[in-house]
């Protein structure tokens, strides 16, 4: 994820980074050449409770479809449930 203006689509979140920390996620700073804000969002230590792992978060993204919710890991719904579409 980014902090910076995205060119295509995107989604935001009201609050940034301190609002997916409030969602239990734990931020990564990795900043790219290319875009200095750059970050990982990684699940917290309470999403870890609950058996939700990176690498199972990792593993639905083949199946992905944003458009639909019945394809999402949980962790995916809840950031989506905080996300906001934006377009430049």
């Amino acid at each position: 994820m980014t902090t910076t203006k995205p060119i295509e689509k995107a989604y935001m979140f009201r609050g940034g980074r301190i609002t997916l920390v409030g969602l239990g996620f734990v931020i990564e700073p990795k900043p790219e050449d290319d875009d200095p804000e750059h970050f990982l969002v990684r699940p917290g230590a309470g999403h870890l409770a609950q058996g939700w792992t990176l690498e199972g978060w990792a593993a639905t993204r083949e199946n992905l479809i944003n458009t639909d919710p019945t394809t999402w890991h949980s962790l995916t719904a809840i950031l989506m449930a905080a996300a906001e579409e934006y377009r430049p």
